[in-house]
């Protein structure tokens, strides 16, 4: 799944390229329009006023082999799903999506799953800050930010399974069934997603002389690479506000046996 901006847009709207038989591209339109002033006061007793937006927009899907579908009963933002990403089902069918919310007014948030065809939700589940949503045959795998990583039957929405930890910031996908995780209680772990064990562990991210050598203060890991059983990390790191990029080889015989 690859995202993309649509250049010269202000309301954030963006397009999801898919590597699957059935669809192309999802295009997200974002539509923010002002529906209120929230107000606040600072910590020197000055009231601050932001305005509150909504999104209207709308999504269309494009297919390989039909017309295109326009989906209007999918909510989505278009600053935070931008960034993590809606996967869709192999056979082109189920689009899932994640929010931060669990309910929004009157609107079902958490964790979605919405029939493309019929532009109907086929089930939720009220669990919020959802980030990454990771698909497999007939499961996915979703962490929530100091939460829990979540195993879910695709079709039903039944949870199968789920590790809980109040450390979780992010995940990455590895080779099938494997997910690296940042980090379940404070370690940088690999999750075997079919018994949803963890089955190798490399330390504390800030502490471990693999993973953070020069012991900075500050590092963020963005992405994970596995290749001829080389795990690779990239990321940024720094003692300053601003970080410097990395990228470090963090296990060169990646093995869980």
């Amino acid at each position: 799944m690859r995202i993309e901006y649509i250049d010269g847009d202000t309301n954030g709207s963006f397009v999801q390229y898919f590597d699957n038989k059935v669809i192309e591209k999802i295009v997200w339109l974002g539509n923010y329009v002002k529906v209120g002033v929230s107000k606040f006061t600072n910590n020197i007793g000055e009231i601050i006023e932001t305005d509150i937006h909504k999104n209207f927009g709308t999504c269309t899907v494009y297919f390989h082999h039909k017309p295109p579908k326009e989906l209007s009963n999918v909510p989505f933002d278009t600053v935070y799903n931008r960034q993590y990403g809606m996967p869709v089902s192999e056979d082109g069918s189920k689009l899932f999506v994640g929010h931060w919310q669990k309910v929004r007014g009157k609107v079902k948030n958490g964790l979605q799953a919405y029939d493309i065809e019929s532009d109907s939700l086929l089930w939720w589940l009220n669990e919020g800050k959802i980030r990454q949503i990771f698909l497999y045959s007939n499961y996915l795998i979703a962490l929530q930010v100091d939460g829990a990583i979540f195993k879910v039957d695709i079709d039903n929405g039944e949870m199968l399974g789920q590790i809980k930890s109040g450390t979780l910031e992010d995940m990455f996908e590895l080779d099938k069934p494997y997910v690296l995780v940042n980090a379940i209680r404070g370690k940088l772990c690999v999750v075997d997603t079919e018994t949803m064990t963890v089955v190798k562990t490399y330390g504390d991210p800030f502490r471990s002389p693999i993973i953070n050598p020069s012991n900075y203060f500050s590092l963020m890991i963005w992405d994970a690479v596995l290749q001829d059983n080389v795990l690779t990390i990239s990321g940024a790191e720094s003692n300053e506000v601003v970080g410097e990029p990395f990228s470090r080889v963090i296990d060169t015989s990646f093995s869980v046996f």
